[in-house]
């Protein structure tokens, strides 16, 4: 599935929890690339929310590190700008549906040179 989103600014909390070895880990195994401790923020009609939680998607587990409980959450394997990419979304989030969190390897914001408010195209992706 292709789809449009709007680049939009977070509140700069994903950097702390994906500097955790265990997400840093976790995310590993599963997607293969360790994620860029920050996260994109797209915002996309509600429509494509229900849509994308239909396709391929990989469960990262809770995790316990230093005698601190850390969530879960579900990855679906995305492209942005064809830039190997996956929507996360934690177990816990206060993000409406329609603002898409998304990981990948590197600063996607610098790598696809994009701005708040600029359109980007996404499609979703099957792990092999």
């Amino acid at each position: 599935m292709r789809f449009k989103a709007t680049v939009r600014s977070g509140r700069e909390e994903a950097q702390e929890y994906l500097e955790i070895d265990g997400y840093q880990d976790g995310i590993e195994d599963l997607l293969g690339f360790r994620p860029f401790p920050g996260t994109l923020n797209l915002e996309v009609d509600k429509d494509i929310y229900r849509e994308l939680k239909e396709g391929s998607v990989q469960r990262l587990e809770s995790f316990e590190a230093e005698g601190e409980q850390y969530p879960g959450g579900f990855l679906y394997p995305i492209s942005v700008e064809g830039e190997e990419a996956a929507v996360l979304e934690p177990d816990v989030t206060d993000h409406p549906p329609e603002v898409l969190e998304v990981v990948a390897e590197d600063k996607l914001r610098d790598k696809i040179k994009a701005q708040d408010g600029d359109t980007v195209v996404c499609k979703t992706r099957k792990l092999v």
